[in-house]
């Protein structure tokens, strides 16, 4: 599930965003690919390597391709709700995460998430992947 923030993002950004080289896939076919991967029921793969998954406080959670990170939470398993996307090159500064970046994309989650009328608790309050992920596997 995405806001309508991000679902006009995800129509108007991502198809302007380039793939690494030209044999590579694109970000949004990458996108795709994770996305279907996941709301098929398929394992999502831990590896130490590239973490596509990681929990901020408070509920926040950042799922990640190699070129976006989606920044949401979980208000029930298997259940993620976008409230915020960036590209990498938007959240890095010279190669390494840039913290005020990270930190406005967690704090729109939680106020975008403050403004709904969902029943409390609005999300799982779990910190690792399993307690918010049915198919989720580690692998070194």
């Amino acid at each position: 599930m995405v806001t309508p923030e991000v679902r006009d993002w995800l129509n108007d950004i991502l198809p302007k965003v380039p793939a690494g080289s030209a044999k590579e896939l694109t970000p949004m076919e990458k996108l795709i690919d994770f996305l279907n991967r996941y709301g098929a029921g398929h394992r999502l793969l831990y590896p130490v390597a590239f973490r596509p998954i990681q929990h901020f406080k408070h509920g926040v959670w950042e799922l990640k391709t190699p070129e976006l990170r989606l920044f949401g939470w979980f208000p029930k398993n298997d259940v993620f709700i976008c409230a915020s996307i960036a590209t990498l090159d938007d959240i890095k500064i010279n190669g390494k995460p840039n913290k005020e970046a990270v930190n406005n994309q967690r704090k729109k989650v939680s106020f975008v998430r403050s403004k709904l009328p969902l029943d409390e608790p609005k999300y799982i309050p779990g910190r690792e992947p399993e307690d918010v992920l049915s198919a989720c596997d580690y692998r070194s």
